[in-house]
């Protein structure tokens, strides 16, 4: 995936099926789709036993978003409608924690109708920047095994199983900082 710029505070990437796609703070009023969408999940993926209502899931975003170490995205397309005008898709909902000096904790929800374009990958490889710019050296998730779409996209995204707890394997990646090119030898990074 290359990033390609940053307009507005949203950062476009094309991801490796050759789609841009858009990574952007996540809002309040982003709150029903993404408890739509966790209600089209497995439960059994999830650590949580039970689904929160709505008015329980919108009292814990509107907590996240004031969260210091807590940061919400959103990943969308843009699409052509029937009229003929562009206009932006959510694709799904990405959660970075700070958990611990320059660590990271992702996870990743997508619509029911992204699912299975691949965009697992371009779901984690877009908090890269985000994660990149908060300090942050090492990423961890924790993903259930018999979520193998997930488990998939991991591998391909850079991460490395590490650990299994229970029905849950721990994946890492680490971040390395972007090259700086030189302006002295430009076909040599420092």
């Amino acid at each position: 995936m290359n990033e390609l710029q940053v307009v507005g505070g949203q950062t476009e990437y094309t991801d490796r099926n050759g789609r841009a796609v858009f990574l952007r703070s996540a809002h309040l009023s982003d709150g029903e789709a993404i408890w739509r969408w966790r209600q089209d999940m497995n439960l059994d993926f999830m650590r949580a036993t039970s689904s929160p209502t709505l008015e329980e899931h919108m009292a814990w975003m509107a907590a996240a978003l004031k969260s210091p170490d807590r940061r919400l995205y959103i990943l969308e397309e843009t699409v052509v409608t029937i009229e003929g005008a562009p206009c932006r898709k959510s694709l799904g909902h990405l959660r970075l924690d700070v958990v611990g000096d320059g660590v990271g904790s992702v996870s990743s929800l997508l619509a029911p109708e992204a699912r299975g374009r691949g965009l697992g990958v371009t779901a984690l490889m877009s908090i890269e920047k985000p994660a990149r710019d908060a300090g942050l050296r090492i990423l961890i998730a924790e993903i259930h095994v018999g979520n193998s779409a997930a488990l998939r996209a991991s591998v391909a995204a850079g991460y490395t199983e590490t650990d299994r707890i229970g029905d849950f394997a721990q994946i890492v990646r680490e971040l390395y900082p972007q090259a700086i090119v030189s302006t002295e030898n430009p076909e040599h990074p420092t």
